[in-house]
């Protein structure tokens, strides 16, 4: 089909797919060419002002060091807690059927 026989109705029902398709192609050929220009930045740059010595090292890692141990103590406090929380709940469970056995021999001795 030759292109001067398409109709004019046609052309416009396809113009904004078109259009759509040529702005999209527009912008990632920008991009592609922006990302792989000479000047542009790198993604390994270095943080202004952030220098690393064996010190902030050494300060890192005693404070990751420290907090281990923190956490570690807090798990144990954790696990204690729990401990007694199922300690006093069994305490609770023994109480509670005490009494009902106590409440149940009251009642029977007064008849």
């Amino acid at each position: 089909m030759d292109w001067q026989t398409i109709p004019i109705s046609e052309i416009l029902d396809q113009l904004p797919k078109g259009v759509a398709t040529a702005v999209a192609l527009l912008l990632i050929f920008l991009g592609y060419r922006r990302g792989t220009v000479e000047g542009a930045p790198k993604k390994d740059m270095e943080i202004a002002g952030a220098i690393v010595d064996n010190s902030a090292i050494f300060k890192l890692a005693s404070a990751i060091e420290a907090n281990t141990t923190i956490m570690a103590r807090n798990q144990d406090y954790a696990r204690s807690l729990t401990e007694s929380f199922n300690r006093h709940s069994d305490e609770i469970k023994e109480l509670t059927r005490e009494i009902r056995e106590g409440i149940t021999a009251m009642l029977r001795s007064q008849r």
